[in-house]
């Protein structure tokens, strides 16, 4: 299965940090750097094995496996991504 960003969601910049803007309860909700990575890499179209390898050779993020697991359910549990 493939993460995708709920499409509800959108990112934007407000005071040089950037947030989701939740269209349906026009709100700013702030994820730390690693969620908002993960959440930026699911585009429906790679695996969650695919965003751990970019996330270990572009960012050289250890146990990134693991992360991406965490940070995927995390975003689930929010509705902030749907799997394809």
């Amino acid at each position: 299965m493939k993460p995708k960003r709920n499409e509800r969601y959108y990112l934007v910049e407000k005071d040089d940090k950037l947030y989701l803007y939740d269209s349906e309860f026009n709100e700013l909700i702030e994820l730390d750097e690693l969620l908002m990575l993960v959440w930026l890499l699911s585009d429906g179209l790679k695996t969650k094995e695919e965003i751990a390898k970019i996330l270990k050779e572009e960012f050289e993020i250890e146990n990134s496996e693991e992360i991406v697991k965490e940070a995927l359910e995390i975003l689930r549990e929010n509705n902030l991504i749907i799997f394809n």
